[in-house]
Order: C-alpha cells, then structure tokens, then sequence
C-alpha cells in the first residue's frame, strides 16, 4: 500500500500543518502528497491505490473544484469537517454515496456528524486530529505563550504576572505563503515541532487559535482559548468549529479582558 498526505499546500496558517504533522505520525512512510485545494487533479504512478486520512477542512475553492478524490484514494475521514459551502453538495446522491462508501465520517464537531446522519450518512464525533499529538515531556519553564492576541491582551497578561515571567510574543500566520509552500514538507514539519516544543514547555498559553489549544492540551500545557465576539472575523464558523472542544479548555472571550471579567490565574494557571 502507498500513502499520501492530506495537507494545505498554500497555507496562510501554521495550524494547517500542525494537522497535518499529526496525520503524518500515522504512516509507515509518506509516499505522496495530497493538497486538499486540488485532490480532484491528484495522480499516482500507474494509477496505483493509495490510502489518506482526510482530516481538517473541506471546502470548494473556486468554479473549476470539485471534492470528489480520483478511485485510486482510499480515505479515511476522521477529524474532518466540511464548511458551510460544502453543505449544499451534501444533498446530492454522488456525494452522499461517496462519504457513505467510505463511511462512518469521523467529524470534527458533533454538529456536522448529526447533519450526516440525517442525510443517511453514517457519522460520529471524532474530535481534532491534532488531539492525538504525542507528548513531549517537556519540563515546564519559566515563560506563558501568547499566540495571535492583541496588544491588549499582552498588557493585560503583562499586569498580572509583573515580571514573574517571560512573555513570548508568537504567531501561526505566514507571511510569505508562496516561500512557505515551497519548502519541503519535513521542512514544514521542522518548523511545527519548534512550535510544539515551545508550547510543550511554557508555564501556560493564551490563544485565539484552537490548533494552538488543542495542541497544548495534548502536552499537558495550561492553556486558555480565547474568541472575539465580532462578527465576521475571520473564519465566519469559528464558533461553529471551536464550541465543541470549549467543555475541554479554559475559555474566554476578548471582551472579557477589556470589560476585567478574566479569572484566569496566570501564576497558577488551571490544568
């Protein structure tokens, strides 16, 4: 059996290589690369069969895609999950027998496995893949992560903490996409175990992004998730996508900083 893995060549977001990196740790080797964006042009040699996890996002990009992958994939749809644009084609027959062909659909919220099973196809809730990222052991150091928050989130961590701790300013947005997608994926992934290693030994994490939560969860890293309540920032589903892991992780909104509603303890963060 070949494998290929199912990434975001074009990325603007570490996040998608971060799911990415997980699925990967699933695979004796990696034979091919899939990009989500273009799955329906993928070829293999003498049209060989190859298995892929289809994990995170699906979504049509533009008038010429379509989801549908060539025979010779197989997948296997844990962690995935299909954006509102795609919902449309979820009421077509060769959509609905294609996932049901290869079915039960692991899916990211428990939203869209209920809207599959009305459909008649067979789903459950399967959670993020990045939730199986193996633990590092980190020894935990003397430094809180905040990763894509604004100013005024940094000052009001700043106030709390004095200097107790150092504060690492980060990001997962990727300023030259077109450098980035023409790295090597081990390059890529290189790039993702540095991220993970900083997370796995921070003191604790404050984030806007749920691939940097999730992550964390997995590296027993106190971490607090963080939204904004404005509509239509970014992704217009982020609540959509985030609100079944809130159960799993300290969260708040933005305006509870602004407003001083935080109980968070940043010295002596909950697990």
């Amino acid at each position: 059996m070949k494998y290929g893995l199912y990434y975001y060549k074009n990325t603007q977001n570490l996040g998608d290589d971060i799911w990415a990196y997980a699925q990967s740790l699933f695979y004796p080797q990696i034979d091919y690369l899939i990009d989500n964006t273009t799955v329906y042009k993928f070829k293999s040699k003498d049209n060989e069969k190859v298995a892929s996890i289809f994990s995170a996002f699906i979504e049509p990009y533009n008038n010429e895609y379509s989801f549908f992958p060539p025979s010779n994939i197989i997948p296997f749809f844990i962690g995935s999950y299909f954006r509102p644009t795609m919902f449309e084609f979820l009421d077509t027959l060769p959509m609905q027998s294609y996932l049901s062909k290869y079915s039960p659909i692991g899916c990211r919220t428990r939203e869209l496995a209920e809207l599959f099973e009305e459909k008649g196809i067979a789903a459950y809730f399967s959670g993020c893949i990045s939730l199986t990222l193996p633990n590092m052991n980190k020894k935990k150091q003397n430094y809180i992560c905040l990763v894509d928050v604004p100013e005024y989130i940094v000052d009001f961590v700043k106030n709390k903490v004095g200097s107790r701790y150092e504060l690492k300013l980060m990001t997962h947005d990727i300023d030259d996409i077109q450098a980035h997608s023409e790295l090597s994926i081990e390059e890529r992934f290189e790039i993702v175990k540095n991220h993970l290693e900083i997370y796995a030994g921070a003191h604790c994490v404050v984030t806007s992004r749920l691939h940097v939560a999730l992550p964390c969860l997995t590296q027993n890293t106190p971490v607090l998730l963080t939204v904004t309540d404005e509509a239509k920032v970014g992704v217009n589903d982020m609540d959509r996508r985030m609100k079944d892991f809130f159960p799993m992780l300290n969260q708040c909104r933005y305006s509870d900083f602004l407003n001083d509603k935080v109980s968070y303890d940043f010295v002596s963060p909950t697990p």
